[in-house]
């Protein structure tokens, strides 16, 4: 076997771990958010200072626009700026929403939320 050869059967193992990475991710949410500083590299303190003053004021928006208008906001949001909209408003101290993988229900649960923390 040449040397081209073991590289190319080496990029073809490597390929595999990929492959399967690539599907933990997808079906893994929790494994994704772990691996993601890994693979893009982690944030300085002033990178992710930058990040979460670039998030919304969501209770600015409902005592504005009132709640569908929220809705509307947060519908359009991909699903990675809802979770961290989650974390940053410490919306979810129980985690629970760490699994969920739909736009719409994220959506119903921060507006939920910010309509309770109004209320209190």
């Amino acid at each position: 076997m040449s040397e081209f050869e073991d590289i190319l059967q080496i990029l073809a193992e490597w390929r595999k771990v990929l492959d399967e990475v690539i599907a933990e991710v997808r079906r893994n949410p929790d494994f994704a958010e772990w691996i993601t500083p890994v693979v893009l590299g982690s944030k300085t303190a002033t990178e992710r200072a930058q990040i979460y003053q670039a998030l919304p004021d969501l209770f600015a928006i409902f005592g504005e626009r009132g709640e569908q208008e929220l809705r509307t906001y947060l519908e359009a949001l991909e699903l990675a700026t809802l979770r961290l909209i989650v974390r940053s408003y410490a919306l979810d101290p129980g985690k629970r929403t760490t699994r969920w993988r739909e736009r719409a229900k994220l959506t119903d649960f921060i507006t939920e939320r910010v309509i309770q923390r109004i209320q209190q």
